[in-house]
């Protein structure tokens, strides 16, 4: 029975696994190819520079250079889909067409993405008619040069997902149906020359989904780029703890100001705990400036306050690479750690330790335990007397 159990599960995870495959996949790797072998070639008259991109390659798309799919693809538009790509602008041209299906520039049948450059907006409008539309809106982050977009659709249900997060949504009470009969066009689109203009950007890694995209798998689908990996921290003076950033296009990085950093130049260094200091990584890349802050407060052994243990109230295990686990954040001042454990609100023991680094990921018995409050108890000793904390953290997936 038990193997008959775990064979359902195999196959239940391995159909989830198939129905978040997307249908189409163009991965721009210098190539205007299906990956997936399903759909035609995308189409241009002059063919894109290729250019380093957050997937491999990339695509620079400007007013010669605009790609059209293959028309076939309009058909996936019709009930539940998502699309999932990367863009970066360049030029500063106000409203630059990203993606469109539409074969004139009027609320009749009408999908197009584009981005607004003096307010750093992303606007995807969806159409029927007049009282059949909507826009839904998201702000491009400024301290970044690549963004991830997800739309996606669930029955009447859009959905507007920018770098993981869900930027916007909006539900109508009629059916909204996109004409199956134009193809998408990449950095083009009907309203050229009459509200907007065409893309002057890099686009990469087109996927086209037959479904419905939740946040989590939005999250699933954005690759961390021009972002610090190491945590906020807390460290002795003295100290030494080594400092991470991801590195895609961008060939330069400068860690400011150098204090206490062993090499200012370098995607991963050592860092001394000199001062209490903000730290901000410069990501010079070849048409934009991204940066991040990571944050080092340094105290001497003289300030440890034995009954001030620090654990985050919230965590997001959900695989995104950002808050992942929870620990304990000022383990240094611990001398023993006793007990370090956490229970779900039946008062079920969920995770135990007594290495005060170990940190706990989200899940029991191999399995995510779901959106909750759960309680810890931590036993420990610090200047050779003994102390008890308990309080509650909240679990969002």
């Amino acid at each position: 029975m038990m193997k008959y159990i775990s064979f359902l599960l195999l196959v239940f995870c391995s159909f989830e696994s198939l129905a978040q495959s997307p249908v189409a996949r163009y991965t721009f790797d210098c190539s205007l190819s299906d990956e997936l072998n399903t759909y035609e070639d995308g189409f241009t008259t002059v063919f894109p520079d290729c250019l380093c991109g957050i997937v491999n390659d990339a695509f620079k798309i400007d007013g010669s250079s605009t790609i059209e799919l293959d028309t076939a693809l309009s058909q996936v538009f019709q009930s539940d889909f998502a699309v999932s790509l990367y863009f970066q602008p360049i030029g500063v041209s106000n409203s630059m067409e990203i993606l469109s299906i539409g074969d004139n520039c009027s609320s009749d049948s009408l999908f197009r993405l584009y981005y607004l450059s003096d307010m750093n907006e992303l606007i995807w409008d969806v159409s029927e008619s007049i009282q059949e539309s909507a826009s839904l809106r998201g702000d491009v982050p400024s301290n970044k040069c690549w963004t991830h977009v997800v739309l996606s659709r669930e029955n009447n249900d859009f959905y507007l997902y920018i770098n993981g997060d869900l930027a916007e949504s909006i539900s109508f009470n009629g059916d909204i149906r996109f004409n199956p009969f134009v193809p998408m066009e990449v950095g083009t689109g009907s309203c050229v020359g009459v509200i907007s203009n065409e893309l002057d950007g890099v686009v990469d890694d087109i996927q086209i989904f037959d479904m419905h995209v939740q946040e989590f798998r939005a999250r699933e689908l954005y690759v961390r780029n021009d972002e610090i990996i190491t945590n906020d921290t807390t460290i002795f003076e003295g100290e030494f703890i080594d400092i991470s950033a991801v590195q895609t296009c961008n060939n330069s990085i400068n860690w400011l100001p150098a204090t206490g950093i062993q090499n200012t130049t370098e995607f991963d260094t050592e860092l001394q705990g000199i001062t209490t200091t903000e730290y901000i990584a410069r990501f010079d890349g070849e048409f934009c400036v991204a940066t991040d802050t990571l944050t080092v407060v340094v105290i001497s052994e003289d300030d440890v306050s034995c009954d001030q243990l620090i654990l985050p109230n919230v965590f997001t295990p959900n695989g995104d690479g950002l808050n992942d686990d929870v620990g304990i954040l000022n383990g240094f001042v611990i001398e023993e750690l006793e007990l370090f454990e956490i229970y779900d609100r039946w008062g079920e023991r969920i995770f135990s330790t007594t290495n005060k680094v170990d940190r706990w990921d989200g899940s029991f018995r191999n399995e995510p335990v779901n959106s909750a409050m759960v309680l810890y108890k931590i036993a420990y000793t610090c200047g050779g007397e003994s102390y008890v904390k308990t309080g509650n953290i909240s679990i969002l997936r």
